[in-house]
């Protein structure tokens, strides 16, 4: 047959709608639904590294959950590693052994106020378990780069209502955008544990 000189011309319009708006909101909701389904249950949490912050809050938190009470006046110790290295749990059961005490130690290096509220709202949801909570007096040197950390950590703690309250605990816009972009796509706080499986 006869060989072209030139390309056929394009045609300008489409037969068919692209409904661009449409699909670009359900590639949202879809993408929502997916993130919910993997992060916000326990699936992902069920197969976190131990050894990542957030795998170490998931496991403390869960094995302190499952805990049976001890009859005795429990005290919970939250913290940071002034806390986590510096208490003995074992130490203070022993010296307030008459008194009948317990003490529970859920201090984690690198965690903060930020997380805290988290993991007393985890273990402990009807707030009747202990007899009394500490917490340390002052806040040790925080940066704010530490706050992907910090979003980390509270990772498996945090549900879709607390986007404005976890959000409010950081000092940068950025460190706020962050924690409340967590709270609805949990998947982004998962990042660096994501990457490490």
């Amino acid at each position: 047959g006869p060989m072209r000189s030139k390309f056929p011309v394009e045609p300008t319009t489409s037969p068919h709608p692209l409904h661009v708006a449409r699909n670009l909101l359900l590639g949202l909701a879809v993408f929502i639904c997916v993130d919910g389904v993997v992060f916000h249950t326990r699936l992902y949490t069920s197969i976190l590294a131990p050894d990542s912050y957030a795998g170490r809050i998931a496991v403390m938190t869960r094995a302190e959950k499952q805990r049976r009470s001890s009859g005795l006046k429990e005290v919970l110790v939250l913290g940071d590693s002034r806390m986590a290295e510096g208490f003995s749990a074992a130490v203070a059961d022993k010296l307030s052994s008459v008194a009948g005490f317990k003490f529970v130690n859920l201090a984690q290096p690198a965690s903060s106020v930020n997380v805290w509220p988290y993991m007393l709202r985890e273990v402990d949801p009807t707030t009747r378990r202990y007899w009394a909570i500490v917490v340390p007096y002052g806040i040790g040197y925080e940066p704010n780069n530490a706050d992907h950390l910090r979003i980390s950590m509270a990772a498996p703690l945090l549900r879709y209502e607390d986007c404005f309250n976890f959000a409010s605990g950081f000092q940068q816009w950025s460190g706020r955008f962050r924690a409340f972009t967590a709270c609805i796509l949990r998947g982004s706080a998962f990042q660096s544990d994501v990457v490490d499986l």
